[in-house]
């Protein structure tokens, strides 16, 4: 992203009396002037578009996003059809977290060179952030299909199909993204999930232990590993690979769980109800570490702490939340709240089986199926 701003930022430079001694107000340090300066030649009634341009540039090169998104917005007004003027604004916009109001200005850059990457990028990285996912993957596609190689943008679209359940498609791209950049950890983590998540979990394995391997200082590293030899039931190796990611990070929350969860399983809930209450104490909603918490009191026949410790979360879509819910409250003789959450549990249930709506399913998707 910052190669592209500079990239664009620079495309021209002002040799302007005026705009030349701005920059030496700005590069003297004399802010206030130079503010004062840059609103004066942005409300100039004979400014250019070119002109406004070439100002936006300096200000955004001096890190004045607000003055440099006015002289963008009026460029764009006096010349609607101004690549430049557009897709300057709209990343201005996305510099100051501005996500929602830099999407028009984005879309209409994309629409006036739709063969060009920049673009389309920067609108599937702000519609990302806005929050609208599915939209993202649009934009992100038609990127990729004009630079296939663009690891960050390979990084992101593989992050949103595994967060909207297309694991297979995932997989596909995240294992190019590695391809093209293999010391990258945050990518080789998220192929590893993508993989689990697609049910090849032997090769989900290998790679965790490679992954393991080269980055031995990594507590994420050694926790994925540590996860997926737990699937395959190598569970003293996972033990011990989980007691080594938290002898790099003490606190490290998702190892706290799992290590939580295999205590548990040996019979010794009172020493995983520790733990998960030592993740709670730092993540309060965390909901994983509520529902183990809540599996290690059942087993203790502690329904009432129990149902405390998943009041937090107990209108989140999650079946097996809704399961231990309706086992808790049948064991209290509230047979009307447990009918509500055991239907609630096969409703979910039956959803996450056929990969219905926005939850990802239990099946491996394909983008579009």
């Amino acid at each position: 992203m910052i190669v592209v701003v500079h990239a664009l930022f620079a495309l021209a430079q002002s040799v302007t009396p005026g705009l030349a001694e701005l920059e030496r107000m700005f590069n003297r340090g004399e802010m206030e002037q130079g503010r004062e300066a840059a609103r004066q030649l942005a409300a100039d009634p004979n400014a250019t578009a070119s002109a406004l341009l070439a100002l936006g540039r300096l200000l955004g090169t001096s890190k004045e996003f607000l003055l440099a998104e006015e002289a963008f917005q009026r460029a764009s007004r006096l010349n609607p059809g101004a690549f430049e003027a557009h897709f300057n604004l709209g990343l201005t916009r996305f510099q100051m977290r501005n996500f929602a109001t830099a999407i028009a200005p984005l879309e209409t850059a994309a629409s006036l060179r739709p063969r060009a990457f920049e673009p389309n990028y920067l609108l599937g990285v702000t519609l990302n952030e806005a929050g609208r996912k599915a939209d993202a993957i649009r934009c992100l596609r038609s990127a990729a299909e004009i630079n296939p190689r663009h690891p960050r943008l390979l990084a992101l679209l593989g992050a949103l199909y595994a967060g909207e359940g297309y694991s297979l498609d995932a997989v596909e791209v995240l294992e190019q993204a590695r391809a093209i950049d293999p010391g990258q950890l945050p990518v080789s983590l998220l192929l590893i999930q993508a993989l689990h998540d697609s049910f090849d979990f032997e090769h989900a394995l290998r790679l965790a232990s490679e992954t393991a391997g080269r980055f031995k200082t990594s507590a994420d590293a050694q926790f994925r590993l540590a996860v997926e030899l737990e699937t395959a039931g190598r569970f003293d190796e996972a033990r011990d690979t989980l007691t080594a990611a938290l002898a790099i990070d003490a606190r490290h929350p998702e190892a706290m769980v799992a290590l939580g969860r295999m205590q548990a399983r040996e019979g010794r809930p009172a020493e995983a109800i520790a733990n998960f209450r030592a993740v709670l104490a730092a993540q309060p909603g965390n909901a994983l570490a509520r529902i183990e918490a809540a599996k290690a009191y059942l087993a203790l026949k502690q329904f009432a702490a129990a149902r405390d410790i998943l009041a937090p979360i107990e209108a989140q879509r999650d079946p097996t939340l809704h399961w231990l819910l309706s086992i808790i409250h049948a064991a209290e003789g509230d047979q009307t709240r447990a009918a509500t959450h055991r239907n609630r549990f096969l409703e979910l249930s039956s959803a996450l089986a056929g990969g219905m709506g926005n939850t990802p399913g239990r099946r491996p998707r394909r983008y579009g199926q």
